[in-house]
């Protein structure tokens, strides 16, 4: 893996990665090799720059498992609240890197949509220079 990301950051310079951490398991044994795993992922990208590490450490529990209201009934995928915390954090991260705010995404009506249109400004006022 750092050969390749390696290749990609100095063949492409403007391009920054982002690496998660390996996800916990239901199984110990196999979570101490994970945590071992994640050490040379956030290793690698301290050395490397344009590579981000993004630290799933809220998916593990005190007994060092993966938190079951994170795992779907099949033990092997993530539930609803796993998946949306795992993008969140993703999403959490590019916003970090590009100075973007971090904000919560809320529908809008049709009709507040027009409203926030440039042209159409409170008490009928206009962006347009007459």
């Amino acid at each position: 893996m750092f050969t390749y990301v390696k290749h990609v950051v100095s063949n492409h310079p403007s391009t920054h990665v982002f690496l998660p951490s390996v996800l916990p398991t239901k199984v110990v044994e196999y979570n101490n090799r994970i945590k071992e795993y994640n050490h040379y992922i956030k290793d690698m990208c301290s050395v490397l720059s344009k590579v981000h590490f993004i630290d799933n450490k809220s998916f593990w529990d005190k007994n060092n498992k993966l938190q079951s209201k994170f795992s779907a009934n099949d033990d092997l995928h993530l539930s609803q609240e796993g998946l949306k915390l795992y993008f969140s954090r993703i999403k959490y991260a590019l916003r970090e890197r590009h100075n973007l705010p971090n904000f919560k995404r809320t529908r809008n009506t049709a009709a507040e949509a027009v409203r926030r249109r440039p042209g159409n400004r409170p008490g009928g006022e206009s962006d347009r220079m007459v």
